[in-house]
């Protein structure tokens, strides 16, 4: 595997990252240096290790993975899309923003942490299929995890920004490309768009 073939197979995995922490972003008042970072090498440790617990688990584990990880996803993504469309819809400010002082605290850990894995779960099928590839998989698992990181750390900040311009509409619209992110990955995996 070419080094730009793995470029752009890193980039590919960081893009549900990207999405989730625009809207992340767009929820958090004033986010510090520091909760950035915090985000970003949660969203970049989680998408390194996945490709490499599927790189382990090899041909093996590959049906049992394929045939629900595209429901997992729709469910994880389509979930968290719903509860901002919810949360941000139903705010009678137009540059309503809920606040989060204290982020990341135990709660917000936790779903930062199901996030991730959702906009992971494909990196592990990826990773099934590099154990049959000419690729060296620590390398390639360091390169998406780090691609990653920098992509959730760029999202959050893009997202703070365009949320201070256009208040809970950043946050309605990245419900939306949660929720779209979810039925996309189910309609492309049971072939239906």
């Amino acid at each position: 595997m070419s080094l730009f073939s793995q470029v752009l197979l890193a980039l590919g995995m960081s893009a549900d990252a990207f999405a989730a922490s625009l809207a992340k972003g767009s929820q958090i008042q004033s986010p510090n240096k520091m909760q950035i970072f915090q985000y970003a090498c949660i969203f970049g440790l989680v998408e390194m290790a996945t490709p490499l617990m599927g790189w382990g688990l090899g041909w093996a584990a590959a049906p049992f993975i394929e045939s629900y990880d595209h429901w997992l996803a729709f469910v994880l993504l389509g979930g968290l899309g719903v509860k901002m469309i919810y949360e941000n819809a139903t705010s009678s400010d137009p540059h309503f923003r809920q606040p989060e002082k204290n982020f990341p605290n135990k709660n917000q850990y936790f779903i930062l942490c199901v996030t991730a894995l959702a906009t992971s779960v494909d990196s592990m099928v990826v990773g099934v299929s590099l154990a049959f590839l000419d690729v060296n998989i620590i390398i390639m698992a360091l390169l998406i995890g780090c691609t990653t990181a920098v992509m959730a750390a760029l999202g959050m900040k893009l997202g703070h920004i365009l949320g201070e311009k256009i208040g809970k509409y950043a946050g309605l619209g990245g419900g939306v490309l949660l929720l779209g992110m979810g039925v996309w990955i189910l309609l492309s995996h049971l072939q239906l768009w």
